[in-house]
């Protein structure tokens, strides 16, 4: 019963099955529609904070006893939780090249409204952060060390950007490259796309496990999921596509993977115009109603975009003129307290993912990442499966594995977890928003 109770927790097992992929070099040819496509080399995107936040998380859920992360012990235990987590993720997909993408000091976004973007986020002062922030630098070292792993990051610089940046680095080339995001940051999802001529795709893969399907959610475009669907090939294999053959066996060896059929532009104007609570931004218009605050919600924004023909950036930018008329027969206010023009560009630097609206320091480290990923080179077999003892033998947290001593404390952690009502919860470990913990 324990082994069962184990083999499905995300802090002991690797619960995703993996799919074996050939190697194949970064930039790999690929043929003209029709003709029968050849592999395309796939890179993997690891939101490096999400994962650490997320990873740290459960640790603590089922180790209470590492408290304030000061005893050594702890520390490697993390590590290797850490390291096992990332490479459950990497088992499933089996890239040919990846990436950790980590959030830098002082993030930019912070000085268009100081004190006020990602100002609620606080931390346990009680935690020694900067002995939990070496373990994260040095598993790093070590992914890169042992498998090959790019870091990027740069000062100012938040994960989202520098994920921005690496998708246009490679978007559109010749040499079709494919993407998965790994994050539950929803703000991620804006940058999913797909082109139907060349094929390449850039989808998000969020590790959080939903509390009622008990799946993962596999973020993709409408037009994807259509040709993910379309499984006719000739009578000679002539039109086979071993990368759409790929995403199909990760999909039936994992049944717990869910494709979910996102749009990106709906995702970056419903922020644009209704700000994000999670991250503090506010909407791009509030009133007062008397003595009660008001400001745009989903349900005006959307009749808003419908009364303007609103559907992208684009067709926003171009009906700018028109917002403060619209706002005024939607929300019965008249908006001549503000430029429209001056608000959307705030709003979408604050919200949009797009190098064009970064400062000049964070656009030039678009020139690094591309570089890095020319010179990238795998150090691993993508063919086998990557086993977190090899990868952490010789380092110090290659004891780190506590499953075993903690079999019995995690059969009591579950007992009480099923004993405790949902309403009296004060944490859904299956819902959990680890960007609370940022």
């Amino acid at each position: 019963m324990v082994d069962k109770i184990l083999k499905s927790n995300p802090l002991f097992s690797d619960e995703i099955k993996p799919v074996s992929a050939a190697p194949a070099p970064m930039f790999s040819p690929s043929q003209a529609p029709g003709q029968t496509k050849e592999k395309d080399a796939l890179l993997l995107i690891v939101d490096w904070s999400n994962i650490f936040y997320r990873s740290m998380f459960m640790y603590s859920m089922f180790n209470p006893m590492a408290g304030d992360y000061t005893r050594q012990e702890d520390l490697q235990s993390f590590g290797y939780k850490l390291c096992q987590d990332v490479l459950a993720i990497y088992n499933i997909f089996r890239p040919q090249h990846f990436m950790l993408a980590a959030d830098g000091k002082d993030a930019w976004r912070k000085e268009i409204i100081p004190g006020e973007y990602k100002s609620t986020r606080q931390k346990d002062e009680n935690v020694d952060w900067e002995a939990l922030y070496k373990v994260s630098d040095e598993i790093q070292e070590i992914l890169a060390d042992k498998m090959g792993a790019m870091i990027a990051t740069t000062k100012h610089a938040e994960a989202d950007d520098i994920i921005a940046m690496t998708k246009e680095c490679v978007w559109g080339k010749p040499e079709n490259t494919d993407i998965i995001i790994v994050s539950a940051d929803a703000d991620l999802r804006q940058l999913i796309e797909f082109n139907q001529q060349s094929r390449q795709f850039c989808i998000v893969y969020n590790t959080t496990t939903r509390a009622k399907s008990k799946t993962r959610r596999l973020y993709i475009p409408e037009n994807f999921q259509t040709w993910l669907s379309d499984n006719e090939v000739d009578l000679f294999f002539s039109n086979f596509d071993p990368v759409k053959n790929n995403i199909n066996q990760i999909l039936q060896n994992n049944s717990m993977i869910e494709p979910f059929v996102e749009n990106p532009n709906e995702i970056v104007l419903s922020k644009i115009f209704c700000g994000d609570d999670s991250d503090h931004v506010p909407s791009s218009y509030s009133w007062f109603k008397g003595s009660k605050a008001a400001r745009i919600t989903p349900a005006k924004y959307k009749k808003i975009t419908e009364m303007l023909g609103i559907t992208n950036v684009k067709t926003l930018n171009e009906n700018i003129g028109n917002l403060a008329a619209a706002v005024e027969k939607v929300c019965k206010v008249v908006p001549n307290d503000v430029d429209f023009n001056e608000r959307i560009m705030r709003q979408r630097r604050l919200v949009e993912l797009n190098s064009e609206l970064f400062p000049e320091e964070i656009r030039e480290y678009k020139e690094t990442i591309g570089c890095m990923l020319k010179s990238n080179v795998a150090k691993v077999d993508t063919s086998v499966q990557i086993k977190v003892a090899d990868i952490l033998k010789g380092t110090k947290y290659e004891t780190g594995n506590q499953k075993k001593t903690l079999e019995a404390s995690v059969f009591k952690e579950f007992e009480k977890m099923n004993s405790v009502k949902a309403s009296r919860q004060k944490v859904d470990i299956n819902n959990f928003d680890v960007n609370t913990l940022i």
